[in-house]
């Protein structure tokens, strides 16, 4: 097991397989539209 699959497993266990999935699947979106829409706060640098 991978260290991300750990809490992922213990979260299968107290929830439904689907609800895990969209919850991890949100958090991905979340993350990525951050990155794309901010990347400043991110990285640390400022568009030119």
């Amino acid at each position: 097991m991978t260290s991300a699959s750990v809490p992922i497993t213990k979260l299968e266990q107290r929830m439904h397989r689907n609800k895990v999935i969209v919850a991890l699947a949100n958090k991905i979106a979340r993350v990525a539209w951050k990155i794309l829409t901010k990347p400043e706060e991110i990285y640390g640098w400022a568009e030119v």
